[in-house]
C-alpha cells in the first residue's frame, strides 16, 4: 500500500518560507494519473486501516492540517477516484 501525504495544494509567493511544503494542482494531477496508469486503486485512509493483506496497488491519498487549498486537492483526488 501506498500512501502519499499532502500539506498544501497551490502555487506558493517567491518568498514564501516553506515552499517545498506545496504541491501545484497539475504536479498533483500527474501523481495520480501516473498511479492509476500504473494499475492502482484508491482508497480511503479508514479503507487503507482495514483492507487485509495483500494490498499491492492500492494507493492513500491524505492532505496534512486542514488548509483550505486541501480542498482543492481533495476534490481532484475523488473525481479521479471515481474515474
Amino acid at each position: 500500500m501506498l500512501i502519499l501525504n499532502y500539506h498544501r495544494v497551490g502555487t506558493p509567493s517567491r518568498n514564501h518560507r516553506y515552499r517545498g511544503m506545496f504541491v501545484s494542482p497539475a504536479l498533483l494531477d500527474f501523481h495520480i494519473r501516473f498511479l492509476k496508469r500504473a494499475g492502482y486503486g484508491f482508497v480511503t485512509l479508514a479503507e487503507a486501516i482495514t483492507t487485509p493483506a495483500p494490498r499491492d496497488r492500492l494507493a492513500c491519498i491524505t492532505f496534512d492540517d486542514g488548509y483550505q487549498d486541501n480542498l482543492g486537492g481533495q476534490i481532484t483526488a475523488t473525481n479521479h477516484s471515481q474515474n
